[in-house]
This record gives C-alpha cells, structure tokens and sequence, in this order.
C-alpha cells in the first residue's frame, strides 16, 4: 500500500439512517440560522443518492433523522469518513496500481453524532444533501406531559455518556467512552436492543441517526422504541453493490477510471454492510453469506410513519402526533459540519 491518495467521492453508507450520499471531511459554508422547528421536534428529510434507493424498497419513505435543540442547533448522527487509498496488483488491477476504499476504512467510521448550527443544518441539506422534502414531527401530549422539555434537557446536559468537542464555527462533535468510533456498518446484524438502552450489544456499538435519537429518548423518558426486522437482506445486499458501484462509475471519468478501481470498492462496502470482519473485495463473499436477518430503527420508525410504529416518544402511543413543514429564515451565517 502506498498511502491514502484521495477521497473518493462515492456513496459508502449503510442500510438504514444515513441521509444523503456521505462525503468525507469537514465542509463550511453559509446558510439561514433559523428553523421554525418546536424546540425538540424531529426533523425528517427525503433525499437522493444510494441509500434513499435502498430504503425504498423496503417501503421506508424518511432516509435522515435529526432534532432541533434550543432553537440554534439541530442534533443528529452522520457517517463520512471513508478514506481511499492507493494499492498495487490486486484482483482487479493486476501489476498495476489503483485506487479503492480503504482497508478498515468501514469498520470504525465516524463522525457519528453532531451538533451542528442550524445555518450548518441548512447547509448539510441543500449543499450536497440532494433534499426533496423536509418536515417535522411534534406531538402536543408529549410536550404537555413534559417528555420533551425532559428529552431536550437530558441531551442539553450531556446525557447518555456524551460528551461534546469543538464549538466553533457551529460544530460540536460527540464521543462516548469505550467506543472508539460511533458508526459502524455491522450496525444492522442483530443489533436487537439498539433503540432501549441507546447503544447496541457488543460487538455492535454503532450509532446511526435513529437508533442514536431512540437511545436517547429511552434514557431521558423511559420510552423506548422497538426494532424493526428486515429480510430478504440477499436482495439488498444486490442493490447495495449495483448501487454504490454506479454512484462511483459516475463520478469519475475514463482516465480516471484508469486508476479507481469501482467493483473493489462496491465489493468491499457490501461485505462490510453484511460482516463487519469482512470488508474485503471479494466479488462472490456476499452472495454466499447474505442469509440473514437485519434489525434497526429507520427514520420512519421514529414517528410510527406509514404503520411503522414501534412506539416511542413521538408516535401516537403517548398522544396527539402530527408533522409540520419546517421553513428556514432569519441572517445567513457561517459555518461548518461535517458528513
């Protein structure tokens, strides 16, 4: 291995929660530092890319989830810290040196849960995010009973072994003890107590949007919100390489295809979606191995959405649950995010 070259900028992400194609790094920029969101809201987005594919072949319609705190920040967790990394005389590029996912990159990779500005918030959305639609959801029993001014003051004081770095520019990155990243891939592979006590059995302490806000309402409420299992993961498993192959064959040109090589790193995030001790380029590894059972908490899980309901703050089962659309206004500030 020669050393890490470039960033590809392709969509490595898994099944559930991640929002929008996932660029790597730190981006700045400037949007509107208002969002009429209720303090405590869930905010909800459509958008393009690989994931929103996926997830809508399983019926799910929300590909990202976050929530509004104290009107100037939005929470949520996100993935992008893929790498790529220069290799020569692989399978795919024999005596020759190409370009792919790095080695390990999957396995641990952040930056996991943020809190960002909401002129950031904007940003992640419109920037680079691919939105087509945003909204909120609110239910004015849980707001009566408390249980949202609860869950806001839970997060606002560091709940749940969180802590927060940074704070300039409107970024603030979380971090928990014992995890030395907060997204993993393996995620969605019996990760059966993800939304009850806010983090997922060993070896599965990944944290994705959803399971990340239910885990935290869990812990400041008591409500908790169930798994959902997905099948026929041989099937995804299909779309995730045609998926994540296509966004890589289409961001490069033909000299650049010379020197990237696409089916090793669609190989790799798709072995690594299934195992996470298996992030390697084997074209067939998935196809014997894909047998299996998912379990995780979608965006839609969340608010009970399109008879998705496994409970939890913002559904029905505590009272009166609704969605609004959110709009951005106010001064256009500077700042940063990452994805």
């Amino acid at each position: 291995m020669l050393g890490k070259q470039l960033r590809l900028q392709i969509a490595a992400w898994v099944l559930l929660g991640l929002g929008a194609v996932a660029h790597a790094g730190t981006e700045c920029g400037w949007g509107y530092s208002y969002i009429n969101a209720p303090n405590g809201a869930l905010l909800l987005n459509q958008s393009t890319g690989v994931v929103d594919n996926i997830m809508r072949a399983y019926g799910e319609t929300f590909t990202h989830s976050a929530f509004n705190l104290f009107a100037t920040y939005v929470v949520h967790s996100t993935e992008g810290g893929n790498e790529a990394c220069t290799y020569y005389n692989t399978k795919y590029a024999p005596y020759w040196y190409t370009t792919e996912i790095c080695d390990g990159s999957l396995q641990n990779s952040g930056p996991g849960p943020s809190a960002i500005a909401t002129g950031n918030y904007y940003n992640f959305l419109y920037g680079k995010g691919g939105l087509i639609a945003l909204y909120y959801a609110w239910n004015d029993a849980a707001a009566s009973l408390g249980l949202i001014d609860a869950f806001v003051n839970y997060v606002g004081a560091w709940g749940g072994g969180w802590t927060w770095q940074g704070g300039s520019d409107g970024l603030w990155e979380g971090s928990r003890w014992g995890v030395d990243q907060t997204y993993r891939f393996d995620q969605y592979v019996n990760s059966y107590s993800a939304g009850w006590g806010g983090m997922s059995p060993m070896p599965y302490q990944g944290q994705v949007c959803s399971t990340f806000i239910s885990g935290l309402s869990y812990s400041a409420t008591g409500w908790g919100i169930s798994d959902k299992a997905y099948v026929n993961i041989c099937n995804t498993a299909g779309l995730v390489r045609d998926a994540v192959k296509h966004a890589c064959d289409t961001s490069i040109d033909w000299f650049q295809s010379l020197f990237v090589s696409c089916p090793a790193t669609a190989n790799k995030v798709t072995n690594c979606f299934l195992n996470n001790s298996q992030c390697r380029r084997d074209d067939r590894w998935y196809a014997a191995h894909c047998d299996i059972t998912a379990y995780s908490i979608s965006p839609d899980r969340l608010i009970g959405f399109n008879g998705n309901n496994g409970g939890g703050l913002w559904t029905a089962n505590t009272g009166y649950a609704w969605l609004g659309v959110p709009y951005f206004s106010g001064d256009l500030v500077y700042g940063c995010w990452k994805k």
